[in-house]
């Protein structure tokens, strides 16, 4: 079953594998769309310093029949209610489907409001990276490439091989034996290429290169004028919370390389980053990521950091934008100053993607962070680029 909300070209459908465990590669999925009265879905991370978090799915189902209590052997779910159960929600927008969370059950709280005439089972899931951080890993892994690296550790923790879209790397990890929990690991490699890893909205684990955004366009462009997609809010931003201007990086053997910005220092002062990472093979490499460091971060200026969007305002051009976008798209940004001010005109990476959704409402807020001349240069990677000229920078 599902259930028709808005809009007769949009279908939620909320789904639970029942009977399967959470890394399941293809469950039976239960419908139970009808029940729904509301959902918030979380996925991304607060800052572009910090790793992506696993995102959660908060949705809340009818339960005055007493379907969704686990105690209720007469549930026609019985004996299949339990935590870890595979759980997805998806749209489908003009006979096309699209996932917007996929994970795995965590809790499943039951509510009695109204003094106790109503009854709701609240599903709380999250996405399977969550796992990472407490599968432990004792193996030994000789040096290879990110990309390698990262798919090693998946194949140990038994991540289902059709539930991953990892990019190729640029740069190799260092052989390494390693015993602790494989988030961390995953982490210290991603770290090593400084690209991105996060789970996208069908469960696949999605890795990115640290130039990945250079061969990326914007998908959209929103503001306020004509001939734009319209948001509802906007958040501009100045402040030095995310500025670097000095970085120390160490790698596997070898002493700290560092790399500055005096200029930056000189303006603001010193914004220090430092790290320690077996992952990163040499001296170079370390250099490497510590330039990286700097190049993107050295600069203060007026960010749009988030925008917020209703669909149902303008059905037919935000309804593809909503359900379709995915962590570090790109899409433009304008916000034109009420009063006097220069227009604010950025191309910007999505940080994170807030679904709020009830039968009458839905609401989307993103955050976001605008790319950097280092994010948009044109790379030359050996092996695959053709000339190395002066329109290009060695990757």
């Amino acid at each position: 079953m599902s259930v028709t909300w808005f809009d007769p070209a949009v279908t939620l459908h909320v789904e639970l594998g029942l009977g399967s465990g959470p890394l399941a590669a293809s469950p039976s999925w239960t419908a139970v769309s009808s029940d729904v009265r509301r959902i918030k879905i979380g996925r991304g991370r607060s800052s572009v310093h910090q790793t992506f978090d696993s995102g959660t799915a908060t949705t809340t189902l009818d339960n005055l029949d007493g379907d969704y209590d686990p105690n209720n052997t007469s549930s026609p779910h019985s004996p299949n209610l339990k935590l870890g159960t595979p759980f997805r929600i998806r749209v489908v927008y003009l006979f096309t489907s699209y996932d917007l969370f996929r994970g795995h059950i965590t809790g499943w709280p039951l509510n009695y409001p109204e003094s106790g005439l109503d009854a709701v089972a609240v599903i709380e899931a999250t996405e399977n990276l969550s796992l990472l951080r407490t599968t432990r890993l004792d193996q030994t892994y000789s040096e290879e490439s990110t990309r390698v690296r990262i798919g090693a550790i998946l194949d140990d923790v038994s991540w289902p091989a059709s539930d991953r879209d990892l990019d190729n790397s640029l740069v190799r990890a260092a052989g390494i034996t390693y015993t602790g929990d494989a988030r961390t690991l995953l982490d210290d490699t991603v770290e090593a290429e400084q690209g991105h890893l996060f789970v996208a909205g069908n469960g696949d684990l999605t890795f990115k290169d640290r130039i990945s955004f250079s061969a990326a366009t914007s998908q959209a462009t929103f503001g306020q004028g004509g001939g734009v997609l319209k948001y509802r809010e906007i958040t501009p931003l100045y402040d030095d919370d995310l500025l670097i201007n000095f970085a120390g990086i160490t790698a596997s053997a070898g002493d700290q390389q560092i790399a500055s910005d005096s200029t930056s220092i000189s303006d603001h002062g010193e914004r220090s980053y430092t790290s320690s990472n077996d992952s990163i093979v040499t001296a170079n490499d370390a250099l490497n990521v510590a330039e990286w460091v700097v190049g993107k971060n050295k600069d203060v200026t007026v960010r749009v950091t988030g925008f917020v969007i209703q669909p149902q305002s303008d059905p037919t051009n935000l309804w593809p934008q909503v359900i379709e976008r995915e962590l570090t798209d790109l899409v433009t940004v304008k916000w034109d100053p009420p009063g006097a001010g220069d227009t604010l005109n950025q191309i910007v990476a999505i940080q994170s993607i807030s679904h709020i959704i009830t039968p009458a409402t839905w609401t989307t807020t993103y955050s976001c962070h605008p790319l950097s001349t280092f994010d948009t240069n044109d790379y030359w990677v050996l092996g695959t680029s053709d000339d190395l000229d002066t329109n290009t920078v060695l990757a």
